[in-house]
């Protein structure tokens, strides 16, 4: 007995070291490798191709939209900046004229004799209007320059010496294709020149583009030689502003010497001005371009969740099946980010390339409510910071669309909410999100009643609110209808249609909260825009009513609307006034200033005139 009893022990010690010699099942991964994320979103792809499509033309509309707003309203101040730093060249510092009759050419000389000058130039400036041979116009911002700031800006090495010669007038390419100046018999011939109350006629001596002009070839601009528009203006020996280049070190005690040279009546401000307070005019501009670009991110993500809910089901029961299979949490939140990340990626490339074709076609145009006061460019400019935005649009669509099956993941059960749930699984709104939207609408709305409350500036971020209490009530609103339409069933029994369609928004709510959502956005970005649309031309006609009822005809430049561009009338008011039927006639005067870094429209109006011009502006 002991002998068997010693032989079993044996075989029991045996078989132990065997079983310990035996490798354990290996544990799960807690993130996959890359080939496997590849080829698990390749197998997806063949078995719902159409819902991942559908998304990702809905991200890509998105990106579209925020890329062609951003890009657009970047072009503007982009390529502005672009033609003021091609007019200043390296100068930093400025004396510029506060009036259109310009100041002392004299002093270009005394600032060029500054010892802490490197070099200086002056030029006139002027808003004239050119008309062609063919009847078209153009008004254009027309400069006079001498060789000393050809020079200065580097622009002497690419100008051809003809433009600069007597009597002669060279045209930016855009300048000539306003005018349609594109055959070589129409670059050699006359061009009318209305300015300041006067009429001549200019020879055109060059038509510039970017490889002479540089930035400035896509304004609308004209050069002309400085004694030669000093004479046509009227103006002899006044310029309208004398660049300054400082020596390396020296900016500071050079303005200072400027000052001296102003005495107060000349300001003294850097060089590129320009471009400092043309983004604080594009402010507004900006901000409802920010508006509408925060408006299409959030149609984004809507437009992405509808679709992607199509396959919610089948998402759900993967990530139940992974479970179920071992595999851990970390690695199915890994598998369905980078699903989000290479769908967004792809729908956001395609969605910046619409969008470029966009900023270039639709939005490629300026505001030229600003085109009196500042050199507008026309040129597209992207940017890094453009690209980056509508690349984390897209993205960002796409993944809190494609994280939302990952709720499931807080449940212990892998099967509990997918084939426990009343409806198509992955689809139910359940209460608790219904109340969480109810609530963070009432908060909303109560946010942007007091914002609105507290001053028009915050307009905008007010209708940002708004936008997202718009969404985030569709829940309410939907019960609403569908408890409406169900009472409707059974007060009438022959709609058979409504109940079969009630039974299907049931069982699909939250794909249905999608889509009424993206309606709902969509249909409060038209009313909103279209809304402010209607304001911004109301006041626009109110005040032009107002700004011309002081007199029925008015006299001045031609193409000069605004009347901000004065000339000298001499005794051509008392001319006026001597004619048969002319009851009386006075003078007016405009124009832009710069008041604590804001250009401002200056008007003085006559005595007697309308008081309630500006009633509508306070």
């Amino acid at each position: 007995m002991s002998k068997d009893v010693a032989a079993e022990l044996a075989r029991s010690s045996r078989r132990s070291a065997w079983q310990a010699r035996e490798p354990r099942p290996p544990r799960p991964r807690a993130l996959v490798g890359p080939y496997a994320l590849f080829w698990f979103y390749v197998r997806w792809l063949r078995r719902h191709l159409v819902q991942e499509l559908l998304a990702g033309i809905g991200v890509a509309i998105a990106v579209a939209l925020v890329f062609a707003t951003i890009v657009a309203a970047g072009s503007v101040s982009g390529s502005s900046s672009q033609a003021v730093r091609t007019v200043i060249g390296p100068a930093t510092l400025q004396l510029h004229a506060r009036s259109s009759e310009g100041i002392s050419a004299t002093l270009l000389r005394a600032a060029q004799r500054l010892p802490g000058v490197l070099a200086a130039g002056s030029e006139l400036e002027t808003t004239a209007t050119l008309r062609a041979p063919s009847g078209r116009t153009a008004t254009v911002d027309l400069a006079g320059a001498g060789t000393s700031l050809v020079f200065l800006d580097g622009l002497a090495r690419t100008i051809p010496t003809a433009t600069l010669s007597a009597r002669g007038i060279g045209l930016s390419s855009r300048t000539a294709g306003e005018l349609a100046i594109d055959s070589p018999a129409a670059q050699h011939s006359s061009v009318e020149l209305y300015a300041r109350g006067k009429a001549a006629s200019v020879p055109i001596s060059a038509v510039l583009g970017r490889e002479a002009f540089g930035a400035l070839s896509h304004t609308s601009v004209a050069v002309m030689q400085l004694a030669e528009l000093q004479r046509l203006m009227g103006l002899r020996g006044r310029v309208s502003r004398i660049l300054v280049q400082p020596r390396p070190g020296e900016a500071a005690k050079v303005r200072s010497e400027l000052a001296g040279l102003a005495h107060g009546r000349i300001d003294v401000t850097a060089a590129d001005q320009d471009i400092s307070l043309l983004s604080q005019a594009l402010r507004p501009s900006d901000q409802a371009s920010a508006l509408f670009a925060t408006v299409s991110a959030l149609l984004g993500v809507l437009l992405a969740t509808a679709a992607l809910l199509l396959s919610a089901p089948e998402r759900r029961r993967a990530i139940a099946d992974l479970r179920l299979m071992g595999m851990r949490r970390s690695a199915i939140v890994e598998m369905f980010a980078v699903q989000a990340l290479m769908l967004g990626s792809a729908a956001s490339l395609l969605g910046i390339l619409c969008g470029y074709v966009l900023s270039v076609t639709l939005l490629a145009q300026s505001p030229s409510y600003l085109a009196e006061a500042f050199t507008l460019g026309t040129q597209t400019a992207l940017s890094g910071a453009s690209l980056l935005a509508a690349l984390s649009t897209g993205i960002v669509s796409c993944g809190i669309a494609a994280m939302l099956p990952l709720f499931d993941l807080r449940d212990r059960n892998p099967l509990r909410n997918v084939y426990q749930e009343q409806g198509i699984p992955g689809n139910a709104l359940h209460a608790s999100a219904r109340h969480a939207l109810n609530g963070g609408a009432l908060v909303v709305l109560i946010a942007a009643t007091v914002l609105l409350a507290t001053g028009p500036s915050h307009a905008l971020l007010a209708c940002v609110l708004l936008a997202l209490g718009t969404v985030c009530t569709v829940p309410l609103a939907l019960s609403a209808v569908m408890a409406l339409c169900a009472k409707l069933a059974q007060w009438r029994q022959n709609l058979t249609a409504m109940p079969v369609a009630l039974s299907s928004l049931q069982a699909t709510t939250l794909r249905s909260f999608a889509l009424a959502a993206t309606g709902a956005l969509a249909l409060f970005g038209s009313i909103a825009l279209g809304g402010a649309g209607g304001d911004l031309a109301g006041g626009i006609a109110g005040f032009a009513h107002s700004y011309a009822a002081d007199a029925t005809l008015w006299v001045g430049n031609r193409g000069d609307d605004q009347a901000v561009v004065d000339f000298a009338a001499g005794d051509l008011g008392r001319r006026i006034s001597r004619l048969p039927g002319v009851s009386r006639a006075a003078t007016y005067r405009g124009g832009f200033v710069v008041i604590d870094g804001r250009r401002v429209w200056m008007i003085a109006r006559p005595p007697g005139g309308a008081r309630r011009v500006l009633s509508s502006q306070i």
